[in-house]
Parts: C-alpha cells; structure tokens; sequence
C-alpha cells in the first residue's frame, strides 16, 4: 500500500506470537521472545480497545491490514509506529497485570495507544516534512490520552496529565525553549524534536483548543482533515483549515501563537474598578529574568469559574491583549482562572483572591486545580519570583490531599529542599514533612482495602516513601524490609503499588546484602518492569562503594544500552556519587558515544541539573561546549539554563533554609530536643508482622518509588525524584517519527 518509507519495518528473530484478535476484519498479534508471551495480555486489550475507539472517532477504518505489535529486548525508542508492525521496548509492550502498578499499566496502554493513533496521524496523513513532526506526535499523545480516559475512566487520565503539562511547561519557561514547530535543515536534526516541547506542550495547546471550541466541533474538524489529506502529506496550516472549516472562532489566530512562538504567559488576576469584576494580564513567565520579552503575547483562551449572588458559574474568555476586564455579576466571593486546568499558562492572583481560594479549597479547586497552584508556587519559588519559605506555607495546606499527581509534585519539590540543607539541618526538616505526610499515612496504611481507589492505591507509595527518606522515619526502612523477606517468594505478598517503594527504602537503607538481593532477583526475573525497578534500584544506596559498582556497570554488557543513560541520570541524581558520576561520563563519554543510542545521550544530559554548585557548572558549561551531541543542541542548552537555575535557588535559598530548620540550642538545663521518630508523637514504636501486614502501633503503614518521568517515546528522565506517575518509566528513550 502507498506508505511513507521511513514507517516500512522488517523484523527478524526468534519470536512468539499470540492468537490473533479480530477488530472489524483486522487481526491484532503481538510478538516477543520466547517465554513471554504470557505478559502480552494487557496490551492486546489496550490495543483491541484502542482500534475500535479510534475507527469511530475518525470515521476512518484502520489503514492497514494487519497491526502486529513487537517487544524487542534491547532497543533506542520507547516504541516506533511502524504501518502495521509496530516495534516496542519491552517495558512498554510486555507487563503483568496481576503484580504491575498502576503507572505501569498505564504506561503500557499509553504507548500501545499512542503508537495505534499513529496509524492515522503520521502513516495515514504524514507532515510534509520534519518541521511539522509535532502534527504526528503531539496528536497521537492527544489522542492516546483521550482513548485511555475512556479505557479506564478511574484512571482520570486527564488530570495525571496535568504532571505532563507541568514537565512541559519546565522547559518552555527557559530562554533555550523553542515553539512547537520549528526550523528542520536536516532530516538528522529532528532528532532535536523529539521532545515535551513536541509532545506534551503539543498535546496541551491541542487540549486547550478542543476545550475551547468543543469536543464535537473539534473532532469534526480532525475527520476533514483526515479525509482530504489521506495516502497523502500535509502541514500546519492545513489542520487549521480542516478545524476552522468547522467553527467560527479564530483558530488559526489562536493556534498561530501557541505553535510557531515559543513559551507561554502567566496571567495576572486582579479585582477589577467595577464591583463584581476582574481584571487579568499576560506577560511571558522566565525562570530568568533576563530571558523575558516584556513584548510577547498569546491568544489565551481563558476558562472563568466564579460564583456571585446568582451561584456558581462559568465564563470563556479570549485574552487577546495584554489585558482585559470581565465582569462576572454582583457579590463576587472568588473566582478561578484556568477552570479543570487545560489552559497552558501560569495564574497568579491578587492576595485578597488567592486568600479566597486557599480558604476552602475543597469548595473552590478541584484536583487539577490544586495541582496547579501548588506547581505554580513552587515554579516561582525557582524562579525566585517567591521564596521557598512562602512555597512551604502553601504546601502545609495540603496534608488532607488525596490525589497522587499532588503527592508527587510534594514529593520531589520537598525531596529538592532536603537536599539543599547540611545534614545537621535535616532532621528538623524531616519533622515538618512528617507533620504534613503523617495524616495519609495513618489513613492508607501499606494494605490496599477493599473498594478503594485508584488514586488512593498510587497515593499510599508516596507518603510512604516521603516518610521514609526525606522524613526521617527509620522504622518504615524496617518494616520494608520485612515486606521484602516475603516477596521475594511470593509477588503477591505485597500489594504491587506498595512495591517500588519497599525497593527503593530497601535500596535507601540497605548495604551489600540487600544490593546482591536485589541483582540476583534482576538476572532472574523475565518480567521488564521488575528488570528496570531492580536496576535502577541500585542507583539509591547510600553506600559510596556499592554505588561505584553501580557505576562502572554502566559501560559493561551487564546493563543493557537501552538503560544505561537512565541508570548514570539515577546516579547524577545521587548526592553521594554525583560528583563521581560526572567525572566518570567525562572520562567515558568516547564510549558512551559510541555504543549508546543518540536518544539516550540526548535524554542522559537531564541529569547534569543536579550537580547545582558553581565550580560544577563551570566544568559542565566547558565540557559540553567541546563535546557536542548528536540531535541534541537544543537539549544540552536547555539543561545548561535549567542547570542554572538551579544553581541560582541554591544560592538564594540555601542558607534562608539553613537557618529556618536550624537544630535548636541544648543546655545542660534544658532535655535534648532531637527530631526522631520518637519525637514524632505517638507514631509506630514496633513493627510487628500480621499475616501478610506490617503493622505499626499507629495503624498500617504506606509506601512510593524513586522512578525517572519518561514520556511516551519522549525524551526520558526530566527529573530524578518522581513518584511513580502515568507518566514514569526509567529507562524509555524516545519513539521514532
């Protein structure tokens, strides 16, 4: 059939193949090595799924005759959308449903998905040339969102996007950004392309678009396009022909700006001079203040929830300038810009409206909404737009919270500050983070319930791997342990969300016992998901000499190329080998370059934002500026910014913190006051075992992991301490286009 070259695939090797399953007259397979076959379940549903969703939303049969889906056990990208043979890393095809998280669930049907919207959008209609790859990636990352909403509705896929968004929104807030579309001289630079600015930031200006004009409207105006360009090639404008086609509003005006400028604005919310008003302006957000260009603007559509006399309504607003005043009605007692959370900008209110929002947020913000404000105050706390005491107030409002994505955002922000302490200090800080963590983990236990939900089993793994790290709370480093005695004989002994957080606490508190376990228990396992939580396990000890072993495993046959760039951001990640690790690429990047994927050297510079002196920036900044990576320019300038950053909050926060969670003053006249797990009020003072329950006497414990964020055939690890997330997976690289 008429096709693009650069999607024909052939595969050759040993494999098995599943039963085919028939989706209106298309036969679905999948292929892996030997011995596997009993993991390619999941995604055969996911795929079975996705078919018969996508047919129906496109109006369009599948353009294929066949959909063969292929593990290969050691390969660059997450997955590539071969016409019909569609090749994956295993972590992203093979998985277990009986004994896989919930982030690793979804991340299997993300991809399957992902690559299935590909048959439409990219094979289908290709882009005419790689400038326009983002109307390949950012639509299948659009559309596999959409269909996994409706696979698994208690997932709330679209709110987990909202981590996304925040990944995407990180990079577009640097001066080294770029628009969505940008200049492409050579097919070899859309290597370059192959990131969130593609992916997710794509994604959410489609989001914001579809919101905008409405779902129908939308969905209309993909099928236009579809049908006009099918076996054939097309660009930008002509998707915004297809939608406008369908809609009076400006899309092309809109679009414009969001597509071809790069980053986005934070918009200013203000009481207006008219009583029952406000009053909301744009101006770009910059993590340095030096990138700003006061001039720039954006067609914002902006989504208003308020309530005034009459109740609680709602209001679309079309911010295009750089400011407007709305009037919402009499008696105005708050209002929320950016209503569910789809707008790709930042909101910054007036204190007497952010008061009146924070005063009952369960009335006013719903999750998204949350997660939100909280990444907001911590981006301006980085941006040294407020300081990281005045994120922490906004932080100990949310020890009720209850959605995972918020969790996680705590979890690695607060994990930033404990880093930036002296040890000394760190036990006064792990106190506070138990004051704010100690609630959920009273209420979730390490014991999944009956009839719980999704968000509440993701939620358990992260307080408690929040208490028992940065939380100082040692005796949860015991009762993992406990944990891990039975499952290392029986996986269903430990509920499978618990379980990256028993290994990381294992890997945190553990020595050279508890590192041999964990490498026996990876050369045994066949299961991808388990290989790469062992693996990358390995990564956070504390122990300088077994974290050197870890290291110079990386240029070894022992860990898979696929993995190795994750593994060295896992260990740059790590304060007591960071330096170590950066000396140790240095001293191997020749290798590196040669036996590693492009990909994976692209996605392995995210981890030099961790190595956040001054004299360690230098030598960063000097080193690349001699060693250039292929495909990745663009990447190596953001994370230099990004680099900067962070150097810059350290020098303006560091000794602020210092003398905040300073250890108080003891005399021979005062007792000693230490923050331990026993200061810590009544929590747990045994850990006894119960059946298959590690109790303490506070009730049941909790549990979270250490796992890099990845994005579906995306650009691989932003960020070292992530829950895990819809959007985690350590070692992916990225897909092909």
């Amino acid at each position: 059939m008429k096709m693009s070259t650069y999607i024909v695939a052939y595969v050759i090797g040993e494999f098995e193949v599943t039963d085919p399953i028939v989706v209106n007259g298309t036969e679905i397979r999948a292929y892996c090595v030997p011995g596997k076959k009993h993991l390619t379940t999941y995604a055969l549903k996911a795929a079975q799924f996705a078919l018969t969703w996508f047919e129906r939303y496109f109006g369009i049969k599948y353009p294929g005759n066949k959909l063969d889906l292929i593990g290969i056990p050691d390969f660059a990208f997450g997955a590539m959308e071969n016409l019909g043979c569609v090749t994956f890393r295993e972590t992203a095809l093979l998985v277990s449903e009986e004994t896989a998280t919930i982030g690793e669930l979804l991340r299997v049907s993300e991809v399957v998905m992902h690559e299935i919207a590909h048959m439409w959008f990219g094979d289908l209609v290709t882009m005419k040339w790689w400038n326009g790859l983002w109307l390949n990636e950012a639509f299948a990352t659009f559309m596999a969102t959409k269909v996994q909403d409706a696979f698994r509705r208690q997932w709330e896929r679209w709110v987990s996007f909202g981590q996304e968004r925040a990944a995407a929104m990180r990079t577009d807030g640097l001066a080294s950004t770029r628009s969505v579309e940008a200049p492409v001289n050579h097919p070899a630079e859309a290597l370059g392309m192959i990131d969130v600015i593609t992916y997710r930031k794509g994604c959410s200006v489609l989001r914001q678009l579809e919101q905008y004009i409405g779902e129908d409207t939308f969905r209309d105006g993909i099928r236009v396009y579809l049908k006009k360009h099918a076996y054939s090639n097309a660009e930008t404008t002509d998707l915004w022909d297809a939608i406008a086609s369908v809609t009076t509003l400006p899309v092309r005006e809109i679009m414009t700006t969001w597509v071809f400028q790069p980053g986005y604005p934070v918009i200013t919310v203000s009481e207006s001079a008219i009583s029952g008003g406000v009053t909301l302006s744009q101006a770009p957000f910059k993590y340095l203040a030096a990138a700003v260009d006061k001039s720039q603007t954006w067609l914002v559509p902006v989504l208003l929830r308020f309530k005034t006399a009459e109740g609680v309504g709602t209001k679309w607003v079309l911010l295009d300038g750089k400011e407007k005043s709305i009037y919402l009605g009499e008696q105005l007692e708050w209002v929320v810009v950016n209503a569910d959370g789809h707008g790709f900008y930042r909101t910054s209110y007036s204190p007497k409206l952010a008061s009146k929002l924070t005063a009952n947020m369960s009335e006013t913000l719903n999750s998204i909404e949350r997660f939100n404000l909280v990444n907001g105050a911590w981006a301006c706390a980085q941006a040294g737009l407020t300081s990281a005491e005045q994120y922490l107030d906004i932080v100990a409002l949310f020890s009720e919270e209850r959605d995972p994505n918020i969790w996680g955002l705590l979890h690695s922000s607060l994990a930033r500050i404990y880093d930036l302490l002296p040890e000394r200090n760190r036990s006064v800080f792990a106190k506070l983070v138990r004051t704010i963590v100690m609630p959920q983990y009273n209420r979730l236990g390490w014991t999944e319930k009956a009839g719980e939900s999704a968000q509440d089993r993701q939620v358990r793994g992260t307080v408690i791997l929040m208490l028992g790290t940065i939380g100082n709370y040692s005796l949860l480093g015991d009762a993992a342990r406990q944990l891990f005695g039975k499952y290392k004989t029986d996986r269903s002994a430990v509920a499978s969300d618990v379980v990256p957080a028993m290994i990381a606490l294992l890997a945190h508190n553990g020595g050279s016992t508890e590192y041999d376990e964990l490498a026996q228990l990876l050369s045994a396992t066949q299961v991808p998901q388990e290989k790469v939580r062992f693996l990358m396990a390995q990564a956070s000890f504390r122990d300088v000499a077994l974290l050197e072993k870890t290291l110079a495993s990386t240029i070894t046959a022992t860990v898979r190329t696929q993995d190795a760039p994750s593994l060295l951001v896992r260990l740059l990640g790590n304060g007591r080998i960071n330096v170590k690790a950066w000396q140790f690429i240095k001293d191997n990047w020749d290798y590196m370059v040669a036996n590693f994927p492009e990909t994976g050297l692209i996605s392995m510079v995210s981890g030099v934002t961790a190595l956040d002196r001054q004299e360690l920036e230098t030598d960063v900044i000097a080193f690349f500026a001699t060693h250039p990576v292929k495909g990745g320019d663009k990447a190596v300038a953001q994370n230099l910014e990004l680099l900067r950053v962070a150097v810059e909050f350290k020098c303006r926060e560091a000794g602020l913190l210092a003398a905040k969670f300073a250890m108080p003053v003891v005399t021979l006249e005062t007792a000693p006051v230490v923050a331990t797990d026993e200061s810590f009020g009544p929590g747990p003072a045994l850990v006894r075992q119960t059946g298959s329950e590690i109790e303490g006497a506070q009730g049941p414990a909790p549990t979270t992991v250490l796992q890099p964020s990845a994005v579906v055939d995306g650009p691989g690890p932003e960020l070292v301490r992530q829950t895990d997330s819809p959007t985690t997976e350590s070692t992916d690289g990225t897909s092909g286009a």
